[in-house]
């Protein structure tokens, strides 16, 4: 990787990170605490594995959605497939699978996938612009 898109992987990083702890902590904490209760670990997190996730999400959008979107609208657009696609083989996967993973849960995290994705491709966008030439 070239020096430009290492200075955009840890933007995209800063924004993810940002955006998905706002997320998870303070506006669907509760919603998350009810309907994953019956699957969080009891014990601390590997907290490795949280973090390769979330090190994951801005090396595709990077990757996959910076390379092939040419303006703000395309960066919306080709950020929320890349969010659908990322969060719905999670989600439909555990839905299939997971007796106790709610439709609810499955319809709430993939719309939370194209919005992050969305959203942090768009910011991408405007700082690489501006910033990251």
């Amino acid at each position: 990787m070239d020096t430009k898109k290492i200075k955009q992987y840890f933007v995209t990083l800063l924004i993810v990170l940002a955006i998905d702890f706002t997320w998870i902590l303070v506006i669907a904490k509760s919603f998350y605490n009810e309907e994953l209760s019956g699957f969080v670990r009891p014990e601390i997190v590997p907290i490795w594995s949280a973090l390769l996730a979330w090190a994951l999400i801005p090396l595709g959008i990077v990757l996959f959605v910076n390379q092939v979107s040419k303006n703000k609208k395309q960066s919306i657009i080709y950020g929320a497939f890349f969010g659908f696609i990322l969060y719905g083989v999670y989600d439909f996967t555990n839905y299939a699978t997971l007796a106790n993973f709610t439709l609810k849960m499955l319809v709430v995290d993939v719309l939370w996938g194209i919005f992050i994705c969305s959203i942090s491709s768009l910011l991408l966008r405007i700082i690489g612009e501006k910033w990251l030439k």
